[in-house]
């Protein structure tokens, strides 16, 4: 039997938020919340269980998505995909100078999500096995 998959689900808007647990819980993952860019941080560096964070990046609070997958980065190697309906150029290139594992549009069909999802895991854990490899 394999292990669930945890991700880390930040979303300010609780209806989206809600919506899009049920969605991930449905295709298997488990599924943990957060709310501002601020609590992303605090459970990404305390909570070890979790295997990806799909990450808003416009969010109500004093931090954005960008500004929060930045801080969780220097302590914490993990892949983070991007999810939002602000697809302007600049926030585009603002969000691909992170090392991060790719942008879905935040209405994306379940399949393109549950993909793009599987995709991160699998080559993080392939980066994480080089790395091994190499030491």
């Amino acid at each position: 039997m394999e292990v669930k998959k945890t991700i880390l689900l930040v979303e300010d808007e609780i209806l989206l938020l809600l919506s899009n647990k049920i969605k991930l819980e449905r295709m298997g993952y488990l599924v943990l919340s957060a709310n501002s860019g601020e609590e992303a941080i605090i459970l990404a560096n305390v909570d070890s269980s979790i295997d990806l964070i799909l990450m808003d990046i416009v969010l109500g609070s004093d931090i954005n998505g960008i500004s929060a997958a930045e801080e969780i980065l220097k302590y914490r190697e993990i892949p983070i995909i991007f999810y939002s309906n602000q697809t302007d150029a600049e926030i585009v290139k603002r969000a691909n100078k992170i090392s991060s594992y790719g942008f879905i549009e935040k209405f994306a069909h379940a399949s393109i999500l549950n993909t793009s999802i599987a995709t991160a895991l699998k080559l993080f854990e392939e980066k994480k096995l080089l790395k091994a490899i190499n030491m």
